[in-house]
């Protein structure tokens, strides 16, 4: 008998019935993606996250032929459709090609030398083991392997290759091998005009077969083509990129078309004849961006969903789902979309053996058209992404097999702004497989090294290697960027330090708890803005400025957020020329709604650095606080602010001997301060939010003890008015007259009662 199912469930069963959708986990569930992380807990869930990835994760980089491997005519290798279009119009800051080897027309560089890669695999494989990465992903050249686009074969290509091949083996670097990344030999594009024909679907399929009989038993990942997106939308229909072709949707759709078409002749090619004897598994590198509403409305919602299905969801629906198109582009597009039959349908579904994703520069903010946003706003949420991937088509196996950003052509070896970027991504895939479940099993950042990067030529450059395109021998060195890596792969992530950690502890007896407004006038004369001692505020009894006594020459420190500089110029807009420094930020820190970065650590750094600088003199922070949303809710933002703020700030005098003796919050309400206050002013009255009763909370405690915490008794605090102290001193004569006239009344009673004893013995 089968026992009954929890009422929770069956609630849940019915309300998914109820409102006909289905339950999480089953294809097509993406649409909840937007709703999920709107919920999700504010600021912890936008915290940065300290672990480390699952045992085994896959770490690479990646390149791709046209982009990194020179030698255009070079062994007899054929002009691909990148060569033609290149040739007409080189890219702006190409470096100029080597002479070959016999005498040619000169031609315009382009990628004809580009990294060298060609003559310089060593060179390449070194970078490699110096990263410790344990997957290089790279693409065949088949304009290199079949000069003509079918046989014969070269065998100066196969060799090239055979050597790599057997220096990854020697290295122990996995291999994940591209059959097609963009560069169709030119051969075919004149004979049958490219993928706009379905001819190009079988030869396809024969050059995966020379590919997967001479390599496939070093291989263990196969993809098949990278981001038929660009190749058919690009290359067909705008034109934009080659073989150029201005044909419009119409022609667009049927070259994806024919794309879809030949990787699964290539994938049941390889299950039927090669992976019963060489055991790899095959994708297709999907390329996408992430989109989010302009509100979130139903309708919004819809449409970024629509906007998904028209980038990713056009090749990824019939390969992972059903072998068939979104719904959503079947109504809209109508006869301008090729159908399935029945048969191609079923031999489409199930072409893939993991989900093979690229998200970064190239497709999002470049080569994605406007159109395709549907009125909705381009995010670089990678984490979203892979969550809508996981549930819109049944969680797959997911390998990112191009992450990264770009820095300005101009910067050499020290490219912090990619690193940041870089760490944005890897952080947000760790919190995909840590807090959403998503099955991500390997990450590569692109690209090895800098390179030919498309439409933009050598004005932008990726790699986490330098090249000096301007040398003879292509100078290669390793940037900022890959000495990172090198450390994130070795530490399998981002495991938690400790200077990270809060700690316990007590501030001192006489430390300065304070508040700031901006408009404070307790005397009116001159006198106010030339004084220079630091006072406390007495808002309970006298509501005076109190003196603080003791201080000789304090520093007033003022602190509310961090700002990194670099002497790279990267940015002519946040480019100081006057102290010849780049302001940069780290993305991946939390912000305020006006983007001043929360970052708790720059306060103790900026105590240590006053110590160094200036000696033991003792510090107030004389202002701190951020900004946040009118909204109550939102207020938690200050709550995590002071709490972290303050945290660090007893790390500076616990740890690091700081001579810190207060501590002043900014702001005191926002009547004063708009969105700065620890109090909100509604219908003339004051009414506090959640982070000052936080704030007092802390005061109370001074500081932030535990159960380990040692008691510390502290004498009664010295009340620092005349007034205060004059009542002081009362109470003390009081209490003195008191017990003095105590005295008195208790001996007048031991004289009278001994006298009258001593009287009746007499008498």
């Amino acid at each position: 008998m089968t026992p009954a199912a929890p009422l929770p469930l069956l609630l849940l069963l019915l309300l998914c019935l109820l409102s006909g959708r289905r339950l999480r986990g089953e294809p097509g569930q993406g649409a909840g993606t937007w709703a999920r992380f709107a919920r999700l807990p504010y600021p912890e869930d936008e915290l940065f996250l300290y672990d480390t990835f699952p045992a085994g994760f896959l770490w690479g980089a990646g390149s791709a032929a046209y982009q990194a491997e020179g030698g255009w005519r070079q062994d007899g290798k054929g002009a691909s459709v990148w060569d033609t279009f290149a040739h007409r119009a080189a890219p702006a800051g190409a470096p100029q090609p080597q002479p070959p080897p016999q005498p040619l027309p000169a031609a315009p560089a382009g990628g004809d030398v580009a990294s060298d890669s060609y003559n310089n695999l060593f060179r390449d494989t070194e970078g490699l083991r110096r990263l410790g990465v344990s997957h290089y992903r790279f693409s065949l050249s088949w304009a290199r392997l079949l000069p003509n686009g079918t046989a014969p074969p070269s065998a100066a290509g196969l060799a090239h290759y055979g050597r790599l091949l057997a220096r990854l083996r020697q290295l122990g670097v996995e291999p994940v091998v591209t059959l097609y990344h963009w560069d169709l030999p030119q051969r075919l594009q004149d004979a049958y005009g490219g993928w706009a024909s379905p001819a190009l679907a079988e030869l396809f399929r024969d050059y995966a077969e020379l590919c997967f009989r001479h390599f496939g038993g070093q291989v263990r990942y196969w993809l098949t083509m990278d981001n038929p997106y660009v190749v058919a939308w690009h290359g067909y229909a705008t034109g934009r990129l080659p073989p150029g072709v201005k044909g419009g949707p119409p022609l667009g759709y049927r070259a994806a078309h024919n794309l879809l078409q030949a990787h699964a002749k290539v994938w049941h090619l390889y299950n039927d004849r090669f992976r019963p004897s060489q055991g790899g598994q095959v994708s297709i590198a999907l390329s996408s961006h992430w989109i989010k509403p302009q509100t979130m409305t139903e309708q919004d919602i819809q449409e970024c969903q629509k906007s998904l299905d028209f980038v990713l969801g056009w090749f990824a629906k019939p390969i992972f789902i059903d072998g068939d198109y979104p719904q959503g582009m079947k109504s809209n597009l109508s006869s301008l979309l090729p159908e399935f039959s029945d048969a191609e349908k079923k031999y489409i579904k199930g072409t893939a053996d993991f989900f093979a994703l690229s998200f970064g520069a190239t497709l999002s903010f470049q080569l994605l058209d406007s159109q395709m946003k549907f009125h909705q706003l381009e995010s670089l949420s990678l984490r979203q992404l892979l969550y809508w991937i996981s549930c819109e088509y049944n969680k797959p196996k997911i390998f990112i097999v191009e992450n990264s950003w770009f820095v300005s052509g101009s910067t050499k070896r020290d490219d912090a702004k990619y690193i940041y970027y870089l760490k944005k991504f890897i952080m947000e895939t760790l919190k995909a497989i840590r807090y959403d479940e998503v099955d991500v099993f390997g990450y590569t950042v692109w690209s090895l090294m800098d390179g030919f990067e498309w439409h933009r030529g050598y004005s932008i450059r990726r790699g986490l290697f330098y090249v000096d395109f301007q040398s003879h021998d292509k100078k290669f060195l390793p940037k900022s960027s890959a000495l990172f890596y090198q450390k994130l792969i070795e530490r399998n992530g981002f495991p938690p330090l400790p200077e990270n950690q809060p700690i316990d502890g007590k501030f001192p007896c006489d430390f300065a708890w304070g508040i700031v407004d901006n408009y404070i006038q307790v005397d009116t004369t001159p006198t106010q803005f030339l004084d220079t001692n630091v006072y406390v505020w007495d808002v309970h009894h006298t509501k005076k400025l109190i003196k603080v006594d003791g201080v000789a020459t304090p520093k007033p420190l003022s602190h509310y957020t961090t700002i990194l500089v670099d002497w790279e110029k990267e940015d002519a807009l946040k480019y100081d020329h006057y102290l010849q420094v780049q302001m940069i930020k780290d993305i991946t820190w939390l912000n305020s709604p006006s983007r001043a970065a929360v970052v708790p650590w720059g306060l103790r750094k900026m105590l240590k650095w006053v110590k160094s600088k200036y000696g033991d003199v003792p510090v107030y922070i004389t202002a701190n606080g951020i900004d946040d949303d009118q909204n109550m809710v939102q207020d938690k933002l200050r709550v995590y602010y002071i709490q972290n703020y303050i945290n660090e700030a007893l790390k500076a005098y616990t740890l690091d001997n700081v001579n810190l003796r207060g501590y002043f919050v900014y702001s005191f309400n926002d009547r004063t301060a708009p969105k700065y206050g620890l109090y909100r002013y509604i219908a003339n009255q004051y009414e506090p939010k959640p982070s000052m009763k936080h704030y007092r909370e802390i005061i109370d405690n001074n500081g932030f003890p535990s159960s380990e915490t040692p008691d510390r008794l502290c004498p009664e605090m010295l009340v620092l008015c005349p007034e205060c102290n004059l009542f002081q001193t009362r109470k003390s004569l009081l209490a003195f007259i008191s017990f003095i006239f105590f005295a008195f009344i208790v001996t007048v009673f031991f004289i009278i009662y001994y006298s009258r004893r001593v009287e009746r013995r007499y008498k």
